[in-house]
């Protein structure tokens, strides 16, 4: 829980949660880092989307379907599109991640699903380019 205190956004599998947890239950995991001090707990679900918690919100994001070449890189890919989105809305700071809304919020995870779907359609852990998401 100490490195959880110092966790802004923690980006977990529902898979890597069993693993740790020994439990399935994503929910209660992620209320019990939010309790811990992490501002944002998204959850990635692979073909299922990604759910995210706040403080204050549960924002579920399905998954952009596409035609599966590979999986391999979409995790990452999901990391970056998150990250790139709240850098671009300018929310990429402590105060502001506390506080997002939840259509901020799932503006970024919009924009994260459909960076790691790009990724999946083709062979490769080949992410796509800032044109590809415009």
């Amino acid at each position: 829980n100490r490195m959880i205190a110092m966790t802004d956004i923690l980006k977990i599998s529902d898979e890597d949660i069993e693993w740790i947890t020994g439990k399935r239950d994503f929910k209660a995991a992620a209320r019990k880092w939010l309790k811990a001090g992490a501002k944002i707990v998204v959850v990635t679900k692979g073909g299922d989307g990604l759910e995210a918690f706040t403080a204050h919100d549960h924002i579920v994001q399905p998954a952009v379907k596409v035609k599966v070449a590979d999986t391999v890189g979409a995790g990452d890919t999901i990391n970056a599109g998150l990250l790139a989105a709240l850098h671009k809305a300018r929310l990429l700071d402590k105060k502001k991640l506390a506080a997002i809304t939840e259509s901020q919020l799932g503006a970024a995870l919009a924009f994260a699903a459909k960076a790691a779907a790009i990724t999946c359609s083709r062979p490769g852990a080949d992410p796509p380019w800032a044109k590809e998401l415009a």
